[in-house]
């Protein structure tokens, strides 16, 4: 999406998600201004939206609505960075 980004994941015992999203935000913001790609400061809204999956069927739900975002935008067909599923 050229505005958000979704990520479907899980924790490991010990992680927190503030903890985890802020580091990809930081590892991200950096490399996004060091290659000259944007030069928008903050990069990342402050904030952000998450949600807890509550059952196999919401994640398949979730997984789809993922997957065709992009193209319910006018986008091309989802992309996927990385999945194991």
């Amino acid at each position: 999406m050229p505005n958000h980004v979704h990520v479907l994941f899980t924790l490991r015992d010990g992680e927190s998600l503030p903890h985890t999203l802020q580091g990809w935000k930081g590892v991200s913001s950096r490399l996004i201004h060091k290659s000259g790609l944007c030069d928008l400061n903050p990069f990342w809204q402050p904030d952000y939206f998450d949600r807890l999956i509550r059952s196999p069927e919401h994640f398949s739900t979730v997984k789809a609505y993922i997957r065709e975002n992009p193209a319910k935008a006018g986008l091309r067909a989802g992309f996927v960075l990385w999945e194991r599923s």
